[in-house]
């Protein structure tokens, strides 16, 4: 299960691009992490990353992955019970009883308004 550091640093960036902690230009930019926290399933609280997935100054690119849902599929398990989209799963972890299966944990989030072509 993931513990509260995760949810306090989504938190963190929303008040620099809100400008409350910091002054940000207006130029384009990319956030990227690994923010070991699945905005909808795995044991963590997403709630504060789901804020960051859809604050207005960010363009969520909602990577897909035929394979990532091939491995969902094959592993079983936790993936079965998933609700979140297993094309967007970025890691396979051992999928047991006591793991949190495939999950989107790595996010690269442009600027909106940059190129994503």
């Amino acid at each position: 299960m993931s513990d509260g550091h995760n949810h306090d640093e989504a938190p963190l960036w929303l008040k620099v691009l809100e400008g409350t902690l910091a002054a940000l230009s207006d130029a384009l930019f990319v956030l990227a992490g690994i923010s070991n926290l699945d905005p909808v399933d795995g044991g963590g609280r997403g709630d504060a990353l789901n804020a960051l997935l859809r604050h207005l100054r960010l363009a969520d690119p909602q990577p897909e992955s035929l394979g990532a849902k091939a491995a969902a599929q094959s592993d079983g398990r936790a993936n079965n019970f998933h609700k979140g989209d297993p094309e967007r799963d970025i890691v396979g972890w051992l999928d047991d009883p006591n793991r949190s299966g495939n999950l989107r944990v790595t996010l690269v989030m442009p600027s909106r308004g940059s190129d994503l072509s």
